[in-house]
């Protein structure tokens, strides 16, 4: 269980009458955030990776708070698939490398699950610059389901979430697994099982 109860995000500007942010997140559910301001949906997403402080209220993990003592444990327990990467020096399989430490997933594990969601073509030697920001989010996508990690944090590209790639991340919640989505995509929010709005 993922929970943030009172919290007012650190290094963003408010009005003195908005509410806390309050919501918690069950092994196997889904939460949307939904149609932030990009400075706000930054913020949590950074307070969600343990990398930026609540200014107050508390956060925690199945019942132990958040901090920045543990931060970094929780960190190396959790998934993150950015908005956006520009490393156009390196490879597709370079990329998904500094993604996981697991030596396990190997290129032709990963092209294999890449495949179920319709990414095909010999694309691990190529530059991340030869394909789209979309599919290369897709692409990440796959490895943190792969990853295991006890759940996954997505900074969605509109259009990134298809109907295959619903159905592999809820093969990843199904079994306990816990996703959270920040988004722009009125068809991704009617998908999750939760929705949080930003505060007013």
């Amino acid at each position: 269980m993922l929970e943030i109860k009172d919290g007012v995000l650190s290094g963003v500007e408010y009005s003195k009458t908005v509410a806390g942010i309050n919501f918690m997140v069950e092994a196997g559910e889904m939460l949307c955030i939904y149609a932030w301001h990009d400075e706000k949906r930054q913020a949590i997403i950074h307070t969600l990776l343990g990398l930026q402080p609540l200014k107050s209220g508390f956060f925690s993990i199945d019942g132990d708070v958040v901090d920045s003592r543990s931060a970094a444990y929780f960190r190396a327990h959790a998934a993150y698939v950015p908005h956006e990467l520009q490393f156009p020096s390196i490879t597709i399989g370079e990329m998904m490398q500094m993604m996981t430490i697991d030596k396990s997933l190997t290129k032709d594990k990963i092209e294999e699950e890449w495949n179920k969601i319709g990414i095909k073509g010999n694309l691990w030697e190529q530059a991340i610059s030869s394909v789209s920001q979309m599919v290369l989010q897709q692409m990440m996508m796959v490895v943190a389901v792969m990853k295991s990690s006890n759940y996954i944090i997505i900074d969605q590209i509109r259009g990134a979430v298809t109907p295959e790639i619903i159905v592999y991340l809820r093969q990843y919640t199904a079994s306990g697994g816990m996703i959270i989505i920040a988004t722009e995509d009125e068809e991704v929010k009617e998908l999750c099982d939760k929705t949080l709005l930003e505060p007013q």
